[in-house]
């Protein structure tokens, strides 16, 4: 039997051989392998920072360097987190009939898609490779959730400033199609990654509109009382993951 430590350094080397853009086979081989070596060396007596040569993080950039980044690997991962982004953008719009979208929206949307991915992929790789405090891991919990949608709230703002004219307007049936498929994709792929995100995101994102149109009808009023639901979701749905983290931990 592993000790916690052996296993948590694992499990933290797979996350951030995977941000690297590592076969995913080829990781698996690898921790397959040290599992039995850290078997092995736990019975002799030996403990997880005598095996790593005190420092896990540099054991884990030395295995990195060794293998080859898998670029294959890179662009499937790519080419799965985009449409999974643009199903959370545009199914609440499908939804409500409303899906249009300026040049602006669609660049916008585009720069928080890859600003939130840069700053997940580089989160993983701090968490999985460091002893994060636990203000620190808040912290960024705070961060990765807040300004991927501060940009997307931006956009809409700068949208009603400017009054840009949309370069794309979905017809009734066109929002229908639109809102099935993302439908069905993003329950597909929870359904796949075994993953309620999928679900609990777009249900952040749709939820809000749908009580601020019971409360209210005046447009700055919903928006308001739309916003301020979505804050609040969205920090008990940080609060839900930073308590899940600490019962992992513990």
């Amino acid at each position: 039997m592993l000790s916690k430590k052996a296993e948590r350094f694992l499990s933290d080397l797979r996350i951030y051989l995977t941000t690297y853009g590592k076969n995913e086979q080829e990781i698996e081989d690898i921790v397959s392998e040290l599992e039995d070596h850290f078997v092995q060396a736990e019975k002799h007596g030996k403990n997880i920072e005598e095996i790593t040569g005190g420092s896990p993080k540099a054991y884990m950039d030395q295995l990195r360097v060794e293998m080859k980044t898998d670029q294959k690997e890179i662009l499937s991962a790519l080419l799965l987190f985009f449409p999974l982004a643009l199903a959370f953008v545009i199914l609440p719009d499908a939804l409500q009939g409303n899906a249009a979208y300026t040049l602006l929206d669609i660049i916008g949307n585009l720069t928080a898609f890859v600003i939130g991915l840069g700053m997940f992929i580089l989160f993983l790789r701090l968490e999985s490779s460091r002893s994060l405090s636990k203000a620190a891991r808040i912290a960024m919990y705070w961060v990765i959730g807040f300004v991927p949608m501060g940009i997307f709230l931006g956009i809409k703002l700068l949208n009603r400033f400017m009054d840009l004219s949309p370069v794309f307007i979905a017809t009734p049936s066109q929002n229908f199609m639109i809102a099935v498929a993302c439908g069905v994709f993003l329950i597909g792929y929870s359904i796949f990654a075994k993953t309620w995100v999928t679900i609990i995101v777009p249900c952040i994102i749709i939820v809000p509109d749908f009580i601020a149109d019971l409360l209210t009808t005046s447009p700055q009023d919903r928006a308001i009382v739309s916003l301020g639901i979505m804050i609040g979701l969205i920090v008990l749905y940080l609060v839900y993951l930073v308590i899940q983290n600490r019962r992992k931990a513990q």
